[in-house]
């Protein structure tokens, strides 16, 4: 996965909301204890906290709008995918 450091150099510089939302979902990507208990799930986040979480994207993103009371474009939503079904089926991600 591409760092919010890389994507921002690739020729358009990123907003500070984009940037603490790459933040969110590199935390995320890489908490051992958010990969194990929400594994297989959609989780929202906002300054590494994740708000919502389930299998419905857009129900996920409510909930977690409504928990800080925010508008849902400043959380990040991201799927947490197993360990077990990235190494079986590198084409998972696309399940979600």
């Amino acid at each position: 996965m591409a760092t919010a450091q890389q994507i921002g150099q690739g020729g358009v510089p990123l907003s500070e909301l984009e940037k603490r939302i790459w933040a969110d979902i590199e935390w995320a990507e890489h908490d051992g204890e958010v990969r194990a208990k929400y594994s297989g799930q959609w989780i929202a986040i906002y300054e590494r906290a994740v708000l919502a979480h389930g299998s419905n994207r857009e129900q996920v993103l409510r909930q977690g709008a409504e928990a800080v009371q925010r508008p849902q474009e400043e959380l990040a939503v991201w799927p947490v995918l197993s360990d077990m079904a990235l190494a079986h089926d590198p084409q998972a991600a696309s399940e979600f």
